[in-house]
């Protein structure tokens, strides 16, 4: 018979309280996208000349979403041993905690960079996910622009 440590009634506040810090210290942040590309072509007739007059126009539709996470500014020197991320540390290392629908929306297509407090910021890990009994959230490390 398997048993567990904490009651139903314990792993349900447990996962309460996770939602009240997370919808306390939640910034809003947003998620840079590539523009979507539309080509329009023109017809410009031009009477006695045989070359074709079409003109293309080329038309960017900035991307982008915005999303709540949990922002912690990091200390460099804890992150050395973090297998997830990519690189060394030249700039200000943070991590954002994000629910799926930030995840999703980071790892669909290629994410150009995230802003908040008005910071760009490039993603330098994959997403890692923090299961708290029923609540999943997901951890990406970024580092700051200049």
């Amino acid at each position: 018979m398997a048993t567990s440590f904490l009651s139903n009634a314990d792993k349900s506040w447990f996962d309460d309280s996770v939602d009240v810090w997370f919808e306390t210290f939640k910034s809003k942040i947003t998620i840079h996208k590539e523009p979507l590309k539309t080509i329009s072509v023109l017809n410009n007739p031009n009477y006695g000349y045989e070359e074709n007059t079409n003109l293309e126009q080329v038309e960017y539709t900035p991307r982008y979403g915005t999303y709540y996470a949990v922002v912690k500014y990091e200390n460099p020197n804890d992150l050395e041993n973090v297998p997830d991320i990519k690189t060394r540390f030249t700039n200000q290392i943070i991590s954002i905690q994000v629910k799926q629908d930030a995840r999703d929306y980071i790892k669909n297509d290629n994410t150009l960079k995230i802003e908040f407090e008005e910071k760009s910021f490039n993603i330098i890990s994959n997403d890692v996910v923090r299961k708290y009994f029923d609540n999943i959230y997901y951890v990406f490390y970024l580092e700051e622009t200049k």
